[in-house]
């Protein structure tokens, strides 16, 4: 932390620099995702990616739940990657999680008062750091007879595309883009994501 303060990368919204002052607040109260598949350490079967990609879009498919992750409830959720990570953590047992990127895309002018200038895209989503139920709740559900395979949201990591920060955003990229000289040209892979546009606007 304080090879990125020296540098001058600090946080936007946080008034101190300490660990605990930049860490992601938990996710609070969300529903969790229901018959979501972790598969195990050697990685998810062909049929397994695709359950956990139909279970993740039922979730982001419900409005409240849209609501609750700060989602545009106008535009489509695309769930472009989504892979599970383990962990052995201090007392040697073996935490399960998943990290799901879901994101939104909406066109933007580059100058409104010059509309045959074009529009570029603007992205925002969301990063979803979900876990797998230990396996004393999963024995314990078992023995209730209640077990359904699920996955608990614990971390909601949003660059949302609404409101003022979505407004922000919007506004960086866009001079992002016309530092690079995006602007003209009609090629509409000049857009597409690499290590320069990564880090240079968003």
């Amino acid at each position: 932390m304080q090879s990125f303060r020296v540098r001058g990368i600090v946080p936007d919204d946080s008034s101190f620099f300490s660990d605990t002052a930049i860490a992601w607040p938990m996710a609070k109260e969300l529903p969790p995702i229901m018959n979501l598949d972790f598969g195990d350490p050697s990685g998810l079967t062909a049929e397994q990616q695709r359950q956990c990609k139909q279970a993740l879009q039922a979730y982001f498919d419900v409005p409240e739940h849209r609501r609750r992750l700060g989602f545009d409830e106008k535009l489509p959720i695309i769930v472009p990657s989504f892979h599970p990570i383990f962990r052995i953590q201090e007392d040697g047992s073996l935490r399960t999680e998943m990290v799901v990127v879901a994101i939104q895309n909406r066109e933007a002018l580059f100058d409104a008062a010059q509309p045959a200038l074009g529009s570029f895209p603007v992205r925002g989503g969301v990063t979803l750091l979900i876990g797998k139920p230990s396996l004393v709740e999963i024995r314990r559900q078992v023995a209730q007879g209640k077990y359904i395979p699920h996955g608990k949201i614990r971390y909601v990591i949003g660059k949302h595309l609404h409101g003022s920060i979505g407004h922000e955003r919007e506004e960086r990229q866009r001079r992002h883009y016309e530092r690079m000289g995006l602007i003209e040209g009609s090629d509409p892979d000049r857009f597409q994501i690499d290590f320069a546009l990564t880090h240079g606007g968003f």
